[in-house]
């Protein structure tokens, strides 16, 4: 086996210094490769604020921060950095606040880019998805014991999220996207039977995305319409399951029959709620 020499080795280290120094705190770096563990932010092996060494979706969604961009999205300057797909100074749990119809909301980054090329007509724009920390309120997601014409035939689709749409347009202007996606439009033997295309800038997230996983069986010949392109848990709930569970039961969107809709209960199960009982409303927005 062959050692490198001491000189060998301080060229080598040299060399790395030169690549990664303007950009990581390799004395952090030092100290987590050690110890194997993050005591705090500082601690850990990120880079400074600002620029980043590696531009792109994928690191991004990689890394979980957690810190206070308020002035960026004040100042325009996340818009900006998503715009160019460099999402410089975003990561996945980092936050703003923002006053949604008179209220003020804490939105924090789900992911980076995560439905770029999807739908019947490609998502080119590149985008954030954010989901408020908290539940916007209560509603029902029917006004009868069942629904024939499935999650879209609902009142939550056609009255209450359209309500959100506007509220949402207002505080983000433009820079709120328009998500279509495949929903389901119908039930048939009380099982999912039929999707469609559909936008919407207000988005019920299936269990997929924040579970990772189903709950309610998988038969293949009902299970994809819930589904569609709404698949992968998205990057929070990977790399912070804390943040599933909210003390607080809100809704998701996949269709168990007729009558019964998924959700995330306030002890954090995955449970499924009657349709006309009222529960949270926590959604998912792409913001571009």
């Amino acid at each position: 086996m062959e050692y490198l020499s001491k000189a060998g080795l301080t060229t080598l280290v040299n060399k790395i210094k030169a690549l990664l120094s303007e950009k990581v705190d390799l004395t952090a770096l030092s100290k987590v490769a050690k110890t194997g563990s993050y005591n705090d932010l500082s601690d850990k092996p990120i880079l400074e604020t600002g620029t980043t060494t590696f531009q792109n979706s994928g690191y991004h969604n990689s890394i979980y921060r957690g810190k206070d961009i308020s002035s960026n999205e004040a100042d325009g300057s996340m818009y900006t950095n998503i715009a160019n797909g460099t999402f410089d100074d975003i990561f996945v749990g980092d936050y703003f606040t923002k006053t949604i119809n008179g209220t003020s909301y804490v939105l924090r980054v789900a992911g980076c880019d995560l439905y770029l090329n999807r739908s019947d007509t490609a998502l080119t724009a590149h985008h954030i998805a954010v989901i408020p920390d908290t539940v916007l309120g209560d509603y029902p997601m029917h006004d009868a014991a069942t629904t024939d014409g499935g999650y879209v035939g609902t009142k939550m689709y056609a009255d209450t999220l359209p309500l959100w749409d506007g509220y949402f347009s207002t505080a983000f202007g433009t820079h709120l996207l328009t998500l279509r996606e495949l929903m389901v439009n119908e039930i048939a033997s009380d099982r999912p039977s039929g999707w469609s295309w559909f936008g919407r800038k207000t988005i019920i997230m299936t269990l997929e995305e924040v579970a990772g996983c189903n709950a309610f069986g998988a038969y293949y010949t009902w299970y994809p319409y819930n589904i569609g392109i709404s698949y992968g848990q998205l990057p929070l709930f990977r790399l912070s399951p804390d943040k599933i569970c909210i003390r607080h039961t809100y809704w998701l969107r996949n269709m168990v029959n007729s009558s019964l809709i998924s959700a995330i209960t306030d002890t954090g199960d995955l449970n499924r709620k009657s349709i006309v009982n009222p529960n949270g409303l926590r959604p998912m927005l792409l913001l571009g």
